[in-house]
């Protein structure tokens, strides 16, 4: 772990304690240093609620954060590193109701909820149940929400669900109207089944996967859309095209996954179209140049001569990072399934893709049969590409056979070449049966969430401040079956999560915590910062500000902020245009700080770690003057942004 340890001179030892927002009184079911807070309402609340049909809230929520660096500017904008926004389904004046908050301080508090979609609930409107068929994307300034909602067939003899998206351009202030995405639904197709997005300064891009009307067997296609603001206003501005359209009946298209950097949109998938596989699949995809106005012939990423034998290719991820497009799958191609990937070059001048390194390992299970005690079998895995850093988060056998599936993530600093290379990072997360949700990289941190054990499970989390070169695996939730010492058999289910450009990271999930079943399932969110602060006082007199980047060392140095009037509302110390915010007032105790932060600074070594004591340790400030003194650590550094990191502050 690398770490700073910070004292002062005129300070002597210290209790603290994390602070924490203060929430309406519940069970706490994190330990993360932001605990949990309640967003939903209603318990359960997905569809149906005109008949009684309170689901159980599976999927109908979700989180995100820009990765763009935007500062404060007029019109209610912030620096977009400060910013997280969070969708959740809610029922509100006898509707299904689709609520929008964000936090403009990374997390630490969140607006009062803003209604950006209503169902039409006693006219029979139903959001579609599953797996990511509610999402929220945000790119710079603009946030988009999509769902999938049978509106457009409300009395019609087959519920079809149709893909719709509401947009803001200000950062969550002011939001469209709803617009149809899939044209034709319950007219000339059936229904939109799954669709993934990337938002690009270029807008929303969407894929969708779409059946006939009325269906001879269920074969699925799926198409593409480019949505944007023109003159302020949310529109079409790619309109929905095909890129499979096999006949009905025929080979069946599943799992598309696009993402998009600026003008360059890259889309991979599976069919089971080629004949050689006997109805098995290959993995494609596609490229454009020009904003999805076309695209290039598909490339074959698998080009298997023949059905596999151990399992077919399962889920691709598509993913756009400076020179590169990335497609990872899944498959068995050498024994059982491991995750690999292709890296493709991309000839902006020409508007081709050079597809020069191929078939990278990017699972470090052994190769090799089956053992007695192992399968050696990837079952799933999530990825994220962001600034030359890769991180996938996969489960595998190897240590237990038939489907142990414990977790683990491996990552790549280097645009794929410590993959190709055999030097990427791997590390065991859990040993535990595990179900993967989310990963996110955004800078230097990355965040990623999982179920674990079976029964009434457990969220994970697994977060990196260095780009994934160490990293710190937890089981954040108590009240399940994993073998917690508080355990109450409670339920966590679909975990998301995000992180800001200032290494602020959240999670959103729903359990069951009042009322011990999935129909009394609440969402909440969590979260917390990196690097953090935590207290070593009651050992050795001394505070510990971890998770510092290495990068940092040599030039930067490490201080204490201290102010005595409470982590409420807050202060924007220095940087603010840059995003940076410690929620510390600014007043006298702070500027007395700072006025002799001399006193108070500690260089920064190669690995992150260094000490700067005094004898006789750190007081506790807030006995020894009577009133709450909360501190802070963080970061100096010599370039254009003053403090390159800081904590969440903590409480003496």
């Amino acid at each position: 772990m690398n770490r700073t340890l910070l004292s002062t001179v005129a300070l002597a030892s210290v209790a603290v304690a994390f602070t924490c927002l203060p929430l309406a009184a519940q069970i706490q079911n994190s330990n993360l240093p932001r605990r949990d807070r309640q967003l939903t309402t209603v318990a359960g609340v997905i569809n149906d609620v005109a008949t009684s049909n309170l689901d159980a809230g599976f999927g109908m929520f979700d989180v995100a954060s820009p990765k763009q660096d935007l500062p404060d500017r007029a019109g209610g904008l912030v620096a977009t590193s400060r910013l997280l926004y969070a969708v959740y389904a809610d029922f509100v004046g006898g509707n299904v109701v689709i609520q929008f908050i964000k936090s403009t301080d990374g997390g630490r508090s969140y607006s009062a909820p803003t209604t950006i979609y209503t169902c039409n609930t006693a006219g029979g409107e139903d959001l579609a149940p599953g797996e990511e068929e509610l999402g929220l994307w945000c790119h710079g300034d603009e946030v988009y929400f999509t769902l999938l909602t049978n509106r457009d067939s409300l009395g019609a003899t087959i519920a079809s669900q149709s893909l719709y998206a509401v947009a803001s351009a200000d950062q969550g202030q002011t939001w469209s109207a709803p617009l149809q995405v899939s044209p034709g639904i319950n007219v000339t197709r059936e229904d939109v089944d799954a669709h993934r997005c990337a938002a690009a300064s270029t807008g929303l891009h969407v894929i969708y996967e779409w059946d006939y009307l009325p269906g001879l067997t269920g074969n699925e296609n799926f198409a593409y859309a480019r949505l944007g603001f023109s003159g302020g206003v949310f529109g079409v501005q790619v309109p929905s095209t095909d890129i499979t359209n096999f006949p009905d009946g025929g080979a069946d298209v599943d799992d598309p996954a696009i993402d998009a950097d600026g003008n360059v949109v890259h889309i991979a998938w599976k069919d089971d179209a080629d004949p050689v596989m006997v109805g098995q699949d290959q993995v494609y995809s596609v490229t454009s140049f020009d904003g999805g106005i076309t695209f290039s012939a598909p490339y074959n990423h698998t080009q298997f001569a023949g059905p596999l034998t151990w399992a077919r290719a399962r889920r691709p991820f598509a993913h756009v990072d400076g020179q590169y497009v990335f497609t990872f799958m899944e498959d068995s191609r050498v024994d059982q399934d491991d995750v690999w990937m292709d890296r493709g070059t991309l000839d902006l001048l020409n508007s081709t893709v050079n597809w020069n390194l191929l078939g990278v390992m990017c699972s470090n299970i052994p190769n090799g049969p089956a053992g007695p005690t192992g399968q050696l079998d990837v079952d799933g895995f999530q990825v994220d590409v962001q600034d030359g850093v890769i991180a996938i988060l996969y489960r595998d056998d190897r240590q237990v056979a038939t489907n142990s599936n414990y977790a683990y993530l491996a990552t790549d600093r280097h645009s794929g070449d410590d993959f190709a290379n055999n030097n990427g990072s791997h590390f065991q997360l859990s040993s535990l049966t595990a179900t993967l949700y989310d990963i996110q990289v955004n800078k230097n941190v990355i965040c990623g969430v999982w179920e674990q054990c079976s029964g009434d499970e457990e969220g994970s989390i697994v977060l990196s401040h260095d780009r994934g070169l160490t990293v710190t695996s937890t089981q954040f939730t108590t009240l399940g079956d994993c073998g917690g010492a508080t355990a109450a058999n409670i339920d966590i289910d679909d975990l998301q999560c995000a992180v800001t450009r200032n290494g602020d990271y959240a999670a959103i999930y729903a359990d069951e915590r009042q009322g011990n079943s999935n129909a009394t399932n609440h969402v909440f969110v969590t979260g917390g910062k990196f690097p953090q602060l935590a207290d070593l006082t009651a050992v050795n007199g001394t505070l510990a500000m971890s998770k510092v980047d290495p990068n940092e060392s040599g030039v930067n140095l490490a201080f204490l902020m201290i102010s005595g009037g409470g982590t409420l509302p807050g202060h924007a110390v220095f940087g603010n245009t840059d995003g940076f915010f410690v929620g510390l007032n600014n007043d006298l105790w702070f500027n007395l700080l700072m006025n002799s932060a001399v006193s108070t600074f500690a260089g920064i070594s190669p690995t992150g770690d260094t000490t700067y004591s005094i004898p006789g340790g750190i007081p506790n400030l807030t006995s020894l003057l009577g009133f709450p003194i909360d501190t802070a650590g963080g970061t100096l550094s010599f370039g254009p942004r003053l403090l390159q990191s800081y904590t969440d502050p903590i409480r003496f």
